[in-house]
């Protein structure tokens, strides 16, 4: 009958549906670790210095700095200056006390695996956001620094060169950082808190 047909039409496309989920499921995954390769590589390939406690892989490419479980990424210009290497070093070392890179992988897992679903997408943007506003506020001691800092964001996105699964010390989201580190040291108006969402 055609009420028959139409079932077991039904039923041939739903394993398809799913192979289907899974295939892009899959892809997004081998996306995430091809990146998780490329950091290893470059760790391979960089030269190992260690400052304090801070494990720094310097690299011959003008990559942004970042940081990747205990590694920290720095093209090689940056070690020339030391006040700048202070200010990445505390921005950076907070990521990895507080193993902000685990965050970030689950977070991608997660927009991986529901990929499907925007709200997956925009809660790892929001993730990877409210992570390097914790870094910024940890990089800044104090009111007199928040300039110099904020005109180090400034110079070092010039850089285009990221790695997208570890944590950028310059990541995407500029403008709104920025204004965020402006509130740190001041008393917000109601009107500065709204536009800072």
């Amino acid at each position: 009958s055609s009420a028959a047909s139409d079932v077991y039409k039904r039923q041939d496309i739903y394993p398809l549906i799913a192979y289907l989920y899974g295939g892009i499921c899959s892809l997004f995954l081998l996306r995430m670790f091809l990146r998780i390769a490329s950091i290893i590589k470059l760790r391979a390939n960089g030269k190992l210095r260690i400052i304090g406690k801070s494990h720094i892989v310097v690299c011959d490419e003008n990559i942004q700095p970042c940081s990747f479980f205990r590694w920290i990424f720095l093209p090689h210009s940056i070690l020339q200056n030391k006040n700048t290497l202070t200010r990445i070093l505390r921005h950076e070392n907070t990521h990895i006390r507080q193993l902000h890179t685990i965050d970030v992988l689950l977070g991608e897992s997660m927009a991986a695996l529901c990929w499907i679903n925007p709200l997956s997408w925009l809660l790892l943007k929001e993730i990877r956001l409210n992570l390097e506003y914790m870094a910024d506020k940890a990089a800044i001691p104090d009111e007199q620094e928040r300039k110099t800092y904020q005109y180090l964001l400034l110079d070092i996105s010039q850089s285009n060169n990221k790695l997208p699964s570890a944590i950028p010390f310059n990541y995407s989201f500029l403008k709104t950082r920025i204004r965020m580190i402006c509130l740190l040291y001041t008393s917000p108006s109601p009107r500065d808190v709204e536009e800072s969402r």
